[in-house]
């Protein structure tokens, strides 16, 4: 059986950790909610949500820099998974990038 390690090493992209807000929504519509990102792969992204979201939705996600030089990141993702997070406060959102520049 793989351990952690082993299996994040058989990874296709590098997993970096992030601690930035977010913003999400669903397709086609136009609320925005806010999350927390905490962390992004070539493949997928990690995030913190007040709202629960059910598995198997699309979301538009921008990701906002602080420097007026760098672009935003905007992705279409689908959700994979979804926990409460250990304080039961929120959700964490799971999900792989289908479209980057959504």
């Amino acid at each position: 059986m793989l351990n952690r390690t082993e299996t994040e090493n058989k990874r296709d992209y590098f997993r970096m950790s992030m601690d930035c807000t977010l913003n999400f929504s669903h397709i086609g519509s136009p609320e925005v909610y806010a999350g927390r990102c905490k962390n992004l792969s070539g493949q997928g992204i990690l995030f913190t949500v007040d709202e629960v979201v059910a598995v198997g939705t699309e979301l538009d996600i921008k990701i906002a820099s602080d420097r007026a030089t760098v672009a935003p990141l905007e992705v279409r993702i689908e959700v994979l998974r979804v926990e409460v997070t250990e304080d039961n406060k929120g959700y964490n959102i799971a999900g792989r990038i289908l479209l980057s520049d959504a």
